[in-house]
Formats: C-alpha cells, sequence, structure tokens
C-alpha cells in the first residue's frame, strides 16, 4: 500500500488525513486521526466487514470535523469555514 498524509492544525486541534491505495480493493481508502485538549480520535478508515468508508479526502475530513465537533453545529462550521480558508491561501 502506497502512503500518502496531510496534517491540518485548526484552533487547538489537529487533524492528520492519511490516504492509501488498497491494493485488494484497487481504490483509495483515508483515514484520520484527530488530537484535541483531553483526547484522540482515530478511524482506520475500514468498516465493520472489512469495506471502505472513506472513500475521499473530503469525507475523511468531514468525519475528522464530526469527531471534534461531535453535535456542535456551530463548531462544525467554524472549524470548517478555518479550514477551507487554510486550503485557499495553500
Amino acid at each position: 500500500m502506497s502512503k500518502k498524509h496531510r496534517e491540518i492544525m485548526v484552533y487547538e486541534y489537529l487533524i492528520n488525513i492519511y490516504s492509501f491505495y488498497d491494493e485488494y480493493y484497487k481504490s483509495d481508502r483515508y483515514s484520520f486521526e484527530v488530537k484535541y485538549p483531553g483526547g484522540i480520535s482515530v478511524s482506520g478508515g475500514y468498516g465493520n466487514d472489512n469495506e471502505i468508508l472513506y472513500s475521499t479526502y473530503e469525507i475523511a475530513l468531514d468525519f475528522a470535523i464530526n469527531a471534534i465537533a461531535v453535535f456542535d453545529k456551530e463548531l462544525y462550521k467554524k472549524i470548517r469555514r478555518e479550514i477551507n480558508l487554510t486550503i485557499l491561501l495553500d
């Protein structure tokens, strides 16, 4: 499997998105790791039946932000806006 990585720091949250090429499925899959004050959330990108959960960068990023914001829609929008600005400025 070949692997790519992107790290995004937003406020006190560190989001790492990893991209892998899965030879078995002949497809890309993405996973994420989110570090925040008091914890960490990780998803390897495979489901219970070994299916690929995050087939695009955007899907993995969305789930990573949801891991931070949980049920806080305003925090989700704030983080998403900051990431979009960061991506545009890169």
